[in-house]
């Protein structure tokens, strides 16, 4: 520590000392002797006094400021580890935060590109859903035997997708009427070739001829197709009934009963001919020209009962039989 020289000057805190020391001394320096040397002695006395007093502050004062420098240089040394620590966080947490930014744009760069992708797709969806609708809208004016069942059944299975459309109401209302009348168009066909049952006969009649008063719903192709299949229908039972008359007027006939008494086998087939020809030659040439032609089932058993004729003419065959046993009505 730096030696102070010790100097009274006139302030406020040696004052005080000075008056705090005055006041302490005993009662018989303040009534001063008339000895001038005892007095000079107690005031020299007391100027060693006061410089050791204020010595002893100085050491203390020094002693203060050092101890707070102390405590300062720890407090900033405290206070430096700390800030280094912020700034170390700081940077680390700048970095995050630029590597974050940087997923961040990567991230909506890709949702851009998804997006620009999304729209294209429902674009193309778009475009696809509108072809397929109006796929679906001329498959409903093809003719009944170019509609292809699996088109129906999907065409119906996906009228929900097109509920969108501005005339989706007018498409579904034709798509469940075309629908129910392809079904009783094909169950039609399917009879003809059927062998002949006249309670499935009349299920598959009714429906395609009651459609024919639903000429305004069909194109004309459609409604052309109906009444053709209509009158195919009506061709096949009456066909089935002119069959029947014309077995047994053949059985009825004179030379034929004749020929079969007396066992003529060739007789008998030129006799079948002759009344064919003759007397049978109405319902013949309408089975020929009318009823086959028109109706596969009726060919079979036609193409039946002639083979069974030249195989047996004396007898009834059993064809015949199998005919006479249908019912009509």
């Amino acid at each position: 520590m730096e030696d102070r020289k010790v100097t009274l000057r006139p302030s406020p805190f040696l004052a005080a000392l000075l008056l705090a020391a005055t006041l302490a001394l005993p009662a018989q320096a303040q009534q001063a002797a008339p000895d001038t040397l005892a007095l000079a002695a107690e005031v020299a006395a007391l100027r060693d006094s006061l410089a050791r007093r204020e010595q002893a502050l100085l050491a203390m004062e020094d002693e203060s400021q050092m101890l707070q420098a102390q405590t300062d240089g720890q407090t900033l040394a405290r206070l430096a580890d700390s800030i280094a620590q912020l700034e170390a966080q700081a940077q680390a947490l700048d970095g995050q935060i630029t590597r974050e930014e940087n997923q961040l744009k990567a991230l909506r760069q890709d949702l851009a590109q998804q997006g620009d992708q999304l729209k294209r797709l429902q674009q193309t969806s778009a475009l696809r859903t509108q072809r397929t609708y109006e796929a679906n809208k001329a498959l409903l004016d093809l003719p009944f035997s170019q509609m292809p069942a699996e088109g129906m059944a999907n065409l119906m299975a996906t009228l929900p997708q097109f509920a969108s459309q501005d005339d989706y109401a007018e498409y579904k209302a034709k798509a469940e009427r075309m629908a129910k009348y392809k079904r009783a168009y094909d169950d039609g066909v399917a009879m003809l070739d059927r062998s002949y049952n006249h309670k499935a006969f009349m299920a598959a009649y009714n429906p395609v001829h009651n459609l024919l008063a639903q000429k305004q719903h069909m194109t004309t192709a459609q409604y052309s197709e109906m009444d053709s299949l209509d009158l195919r229908l009506s061709r096949y039972h009456h066909g089935i009934k002119t069959l029947q008359n014309l077995i047994r007027r053949t059985n009825a006939n004179a030379m034929v009963k004749r020929a079969r008494a007396n066992g003529e086998a060739d007789a008998c087939l030129e006799a079948i001919r002759n009344a064919r020809e003759n007397e049978l030659n109405v319902d013949y040439q309408n089975m020929l020209e009318e009823y086959i032609p028109m109706v596969p089932a009726l060919k079979r058993l036609w193409d039946e009962l002639e083979q069974a004729l030249e195989a047996n003419p004396l007898g009834t065959t059993a064809v015949e039989r199998e005919i006479l046993d249908i019912r009509t009505q």
